[in-house]
């Protein structure tokens, strides 16, 4: 499987007042929550690198 690329944001500040959701800290603290479940276990990552040949297919149908 390829490496991760990324990318810096050089986009402009927002004003978008929701936008504060996305902070560092409110994704620790809502991962900390999920993690405090006894039934909570990490999700392995899967490659669906073919999902797109299929959807394709699908919709030329």
């Amino acid at each position: 499987m390829d490496r991760i690329q990324w990318k810096r944001n050089t986009m402009a500040p927002s004003s978008d007042k929701f936008l504060s959701v996305m902070d560092v800290r409110e994704i620790k603290k809502a991962k900390a929550f999920h993690e405090s479940f006894p039934q909570y276990s990490v999700t392995p990552l899967v490659s669906l690198e073919k999902l797109a040949d299929i959807s394709v297919l699908i919709l030329s149908l």
